[in-house]
């Protein structure tokens, strides 16, 4: 960490800076000396002591960044717009030092060890030092290590590209083991409607993800499929781009969803800022307000917390009970329409993240300029392919509704649908005899079971919990017949 003054010191030899640069060493008289004059004649840094190297305050620097918003003509509003705070992050979540459990942004970007390491090459006479932060430093951009990776070149690196491939492997590692848990519950495709499927995720990282530059987005891609053939699909993309979101640019984006029953709504965690008349924007100085922040938080996360007002949530998001803030855990729910043949169906459930969307970089192309026209290049060489954070995929059998054409099935019906106090009615054909009926929970786990007499239209309360539920009757013939319900 470093502090910059304008004095210097001068000598026969050489120009000596007066630049100070932290570490962790030094405190303890028991510690092996800080040697000051190789790094104050090479690197013209003078090595100090800092108490807060090892600490989560090392990056507050850097990662909390408010600007001053303009309007659209360039002239300053005095609106502050936070651009991005991911120590406060931190701070508003259970690994702060006051949380439950207590971890630095270290922990995970720059692990200690207790091995002793001889920190410098060169002079025999230097000790080990211990503990030693590995040098990791990864986040989560794999995209701009492969730009930089493929064109060390034209950018005047000077680092070998399989250097580049091992803190890409060391990104990919993080983001696919340490960022998100993915849980998927779903129950048997009904030929002649469809299926809901609950996809849950929860953050494990110690601030919201995605966190940092207001670019970086993650969303969640649902895809299932019956002989080979795709019959219902959410979240694909296609050169960096999501379908059926990203097409009309910056002018537009996609809100929060509770429930996504169509395939071109997309769950997107993502910031978006916008200027001062409202609109969606990617000019930072431009950024007046959110209109958008569904981004996952941290476990620990609190709306009391003294640092909330950098860290806010916005949008639609403030009003889905199953966005479990203080959890870092968020169940969106698909229902998934459409009759289908016979076999089973497949479902894949993916987690993508991104760091530069083509949506947000493209508008910057249109500016002629050379430094424009030559990262153009390398981004679009690069191709924006978003980088896999969890995934799953699993079979579901397809079962049928009432075989018989004697009750047909369009008479079984639950209203109101969906309920917002939980009560629903239970409609059915005139039987000769009394029929099981059985409300089942998202998971699959039976939550209410009666007998519908003859000619009867039973009433019933749902579980307090918001959410899908499916109401089943079995007939005599043992066939039977489901219906779908939401509970708001």
């Amino acid at each position: 960490n470093l502090e910059f003054d304008d004095s210097l010191e001068f000598n026969a030899d050489m120009f000596v800076h007066t630049y100070k640069a932290f570490g962790p060493y030094g405190l303890g008289k028991d510690e092996p000396p800080l040697y000051e004059l190789p790094m104050m004649q090479y690197a013209f840094y003078k090595p100090l002591y800092g108490e807060h190297v090892p600490n989560g305050e090392v990056c507050a620097g850097c990662h909390t960044l408010v600007t001053h918003a303009t309007d659209l003509e360039g002239n300053y509003t005095g609106i502050d717009y936070v651009e991005q705070a991911t120590y406060h992050e931190w701070l508003n979540s259970t690994y702060a030092p006051d949380g439950e459990e207590p971890a630095t942004c270290n922990t995970c970007h720059m692990p200690r060890i207790d091995d002793p390491v001889i920190i410098s090459s060169g002079y025999v006479f230097l000790e080990p030092r211990t503990p030693y932060g590995l040098h990791s430093l990864v986040g989560g951009n794999a995209q701009m290590l492969e730009i930089m990776r493929d064109n060390t070149e034209a950018l005047g690196l000077e680092t070998a590209p399989e250097l580049f491939d091992s803190t890409l492997q060391r990104t990919r590692d993080m983001l696919r083991n340490e960022t998100v848990d993915l849980n998927v519950t779903m129950g048997d495709w009904i030929d002649a409607w469809g299926a809901t499927c609950e996809v849950q995720l929860t953050n494990k990282a110690g601030h919201k993800f995605p966190s940092g530059y207001p670019a970086r987005r993650a969303w969640i891609e649902v895809k299932a499929s019956q002989n080979g053939e795709v019959i219902w699909h959410s979240g694909g993309w296609e050169n960096g781009s999501i379908t059926g979101v990203d097409e009309s640019g910056l002018a537009e984006y996609e809100p929060h969803h509770t429930v996504i029953n169509d395939p071109m709504q997309v769950q997107i965690y993502e910031l978006v800022a916008a200027d001062v008349e409202g609109n969606p924007t990617n000019v930072l100085e431009r950024a007046a307000s959110s209109l958008k922040d569904n981004r996952l938080t941290p476990k620990g996360f609190s709306y009391t917390h003294p640092v909330y007002d950098t860290t806010r949530v916005e949008g639609l998001a403030l009003d889905d009970a199953l966005f479990e803030v203080g959890q870092g855990r968020h169940t969106v729910m698909y229902e998934m329409g459409g009759a289908v043949g016979s076999g089973p169906v497949d479902m894949e459930v993916t987690v993508w993240y991104q760091a530069m969307p083509p949506r947000w970089v493209e508008p910057m192309f249109a500016f002629e300029d050379s430094t424009i026209q030559a990262f153009q290049a390398f981004f679009e060489a690069q191709g924006a392919a978003p980088e896999l954070v969890a995934d799953t995929a699993f079979t579901v059998n397809v079962v049928g509704g009432v075989g018989s054409t004697e009750l047909e099935t369009t008479a079984w019906a639950v209203y109101p649908n969906p309920t917002d106090d939980g009560w629903i009615n239970l409609q059915g054909p005139v039987q000769r005899t009394s029929t099981l009926w059985e409300v089942f929970d998202a998971k699959g786990s039976r939550v209410a079971s009666g007998w519908m007499q003859p000619g009867s239209t039973p009433a019933l309360q749902l579980p307090a919990v918001k959410g899908h539920y499916v109401v089943r009757w079995t007939l005599d013939s043992g066939e039977t017949v489901s219906r779908k319900v939401v509970r708001r």
